[in-house]
């Protein structure tokens, strides 16, 4: 979204780094609809706020104390991306996926495509909806302000994650 609205050049292997992160989204949020069907809550907490911890610790380290450069930083996220899925699947019991190639029937496929592509489309429209206020800040201020406000505003958003999953354990409990 960022490469169509704005008009400044990035380097490929952000770009390649950031679109390589979208699938390990996708599969976590499934993963995490299983823990929660099932009722337990903890693991679908630990599954939200665990990405959040290990991209913030990264963050810190690799940013304030190495002074290392953002492709650098987004090589670390994609390998917490990673671990957080390995530790998820660990965690919830579910089958590793067979990655042998096999024959798939075709029926299969286009309902997968079906479901996917309406799923990403909104998964992607809300994403954009979310960061539409960085947008418009990179229009109006210096470049690190809007990396200033971004990451205050992950760290809340992570924050605020907390009485949510309070209140829906309090909820499905009562």
């Amino acid at each position: 979204s960022l490469l169509v609205i704005s008009d400044d050049t990035y380097a490929l292997a952000m770009i390649f780094l950031l679109c390589l992160m979208n699938p390990f989204d996708f599969l976590l949020s499934y993963l995490s609809g299983f823990s929660l069907a099932g009722k337990r809550f903890g693991l679908f907490n630990r599954i939200n706020l665990f990405p959040k911890l290990i991209q913030l610790s990264i963050i810190l380290v690799l940013l304030g104390f190495f002074r290392l450069n953002v492709t650098a930083v987004l090589a670390a996220l994609f390998c917490s991306k990673i671990l957080t899925l390995v530790l998820t699947f660990r965690s919830t019991g579910l089958p590793w996926p067979d990655l042998r190639f096999r024959q798939i029937p075709s029926g299969l496929v286009f309902l997968l495509l079906k479901y996917g592509i309406m799923y990403a489309l909104a998964f992607f429209v809300t994403r954009l909806n979310y960061r539409v206020d960085i947008l418009i800040l990179k229009r109006l201020t210096e470049i690190s302000e809007v990396g200033y406000y971004s990451l205050g505003v992950n760290m809340a958003e992570t924050i605020w994650q907390l009485p949510t999953a309070v209140g829906l354990v309090l909820m499905t409990h009562s």
